[in-house]
């Protein structure tokens, strides 16, 4: 598996619950319901935290292919 392959597998998930989150605030907002928009938005933003880990990481990763740095592996 390349690179690539990898990287849109690992953004599939939080960018589709992006979309799917936006639908979901504009059908709220329509609705005027506060209390579910709220949790939405927490979701939203655990999406993008998880986006950003993703991003992060790779950046991390071509800095140290670049510079010849080796990895450091931690456990999560």
């Amino acid at each position: 598996m390349n690179l690539f392959s990898i990287l849109a597998h690992d953004l599939r998930r939080p960018i589709s619950s992006f979309h799917a989150l936006s639908d979901k605030i504009s059908y709220l907002i329509k609705k005027g319901d506060k209390d579910r928009m709220i949790e939405i938005a927490n979701l939203y933003e655990e999406s993008g935290k998880e986006i950003s880990y993703i991003l992060d990481n790779l950046l991390k990763w071509v800095i140290s292919q670049k510079e010849g740095i080796q990895p450091f592996y931690e456990s999560i």
